[in-house]
């Protein structure tokens, strides 16, 4: 008897689906310490990430080639054939025949369809139960907490009086506690109450207004929809009685809310230069609206072509793929919202709400964690079917035999 629990112990130890879940977790959680990477672009993170992508491909690449007739199926077929067989042919052609070589970067092209494979491969590990997301969250979170103690301790990581931690700027840090954030949300929501304090700690001191926007964002709607969000009303009424408390709230407090914003807006837009980027990212998109420029960068800070990001994850998606991958991409997201919304998960509508602003003022895509949430909202979006389906698929996670 003892042998065989002292076997079942040992399998569910070095089981697959546990230590790939850890290491999922600790990609994530040191995918922001961008000034530890040692070989260019390559990290600690990194290199964690291409072993989860290849054992992954090992076993779900039937996934990859299989076709399914379904919205799901078309979209994994339009992207795998953008980011494998389109971003190649245009990134060379812009690189070796164009006047842009300059600006193109075709040495991130083996991460662009590594983030993509990421996504289709980490929504079929959910379907399988081969990987377990709650443990995955946990792990993001331990890991990413710890190292900013570690260099809050160490006095290592300020960007002048901003705080940056083991980032290269505190916009990369940002990023990963909203990414964190929704984790949690959708998959282990004690740990998100119980560590949203030691989080909004790191987002204050970090001096990001784009931080603060989001997270206002988030708490504002969340607010709203657990006190007037009608829910035996459908969502058309809901969304007329939104609109009517938004006009109300508009006419009393309008001008000293958009007075608010105003100046966060200004103080992070940097003089105006984040407006020009982005107005240069839409120009630079538009000269080539279907299959985009290939991997670089496309905007500028006078007019397009001057070598810079759009700081805008619509914008710099477009530039590089064409304006359907952004579209595709958000689509998914926001059926993921509307989802969120039908079964009454106000708390992922929300803080997905922050996740989807955030983006707005920042190039956050080129991260494989932008990836891992966009995986995770193929799946719910999907292949989760139930009312409470993230809820119902951790308790089946939970009491489903280990895969070795």
């Amino acid at each position: 008897m003892n042998i065989i629990l002292d076997n079942r112990f040992c399998r569910s130890i070095f089981s697959r689906r546990l230590w790939l879940s850890v290491v999922l977790g600790v990609a994530l959680g040191t995918g922001y310490m961008t000034s530890l990477r040692f070989w260019g672009p390559l990290g600690l993170s990194e290199i964690l990430f291409c072993v989860v992508i290849s054992v992954m491909l090992v076993r779900n690449f039937r996934v990859l080639v299989r076709f399914e007739r379904s919205l799901s199926g078309y979209i994994k077929v339009y992207l795998l054939f953008t980011f494998l067989l389109v971003l190649p042919v245009v990134t060379s052609i812009v690189y070796f025949l164009s006047e842009y070589s300059e600006m193109s970067s075709p040495e991130y092209i083996a991460s662009w369809i590594a983030g993509v494979l990421l996504a289709f491969l980490l929504a079929a590990e959910i379907r399988e139960n081969s990987i377990d997301m709650r443990l995955v969250s946990s792990v993001f979170f331990v890991v990413f907490v710890a190292g900013n103690i570690i260099s809050m301790v160490t006095g290592y990581g300020y960007y002048g009086v901003r705080y940056k931690g083991f980032a290269n700027n505190p916009n990369q840090l940002v990023f990963y506690l909203l990414s964190v954030s929704l984790l949690l949300a959708l998959y282990y929501r004690k740990l998100f109450f119980a560590g949203f304090p030691v989080l909004f700690y790191i987002g204050l001191i970090s001096g990001s207004d784009d931080y603060k926007l989001s997270v206002a964002i988030s708490i504002v709607i969340y607010f709203y929809l657990v006190v007037f969000y009608w829910k035996k009303a459908s969502l058309g009424v809901n969304v007329l009685l939104f609109s009517f408390m938004a006009c109300v709230f508009g006419l009393g407090f309008g001008p000293q809310f958009a007075e608010v914003l105003m100046r966060i807006w200004h103080q992070a837009d940097e003089g105006g230069a984040r407006i020009g980027l982005m107005v240069n990212a839409l120009q630079a998109s538009a000269y080539s609206p279907l299959f985009g420029w290939g991997a670089g960068s496309f905007s500028g800070l006078t007019g397009p072509f001057e070598g810079w990001e759009g700081h805008n994850n619509l914008l710099d998606l477009s530039m590089q793929f064409g304006f359907l991958v952004p579209v595709v991409i958000y689509g998914v997201f926001a059926a993921g919202m509307v989802r969120a919304l039908g079964r009454r998960e106000y708390l992922v509508f929300s803080v997905m709400a922050g996740f989807v602003v955030a983006g707005l003022f920042h190039f956050s895509a080129r991260h494989f964690v932008f990836w891992v949430e966009f995986g995770v909202f193929l799946y719910y979006v999907f292949y989760s079917r139930s009312e409470s389906s993230v809820r119902l698929h951790r308790s089946s996670v939970e009491k489903a035999p280990c895969v070795g």
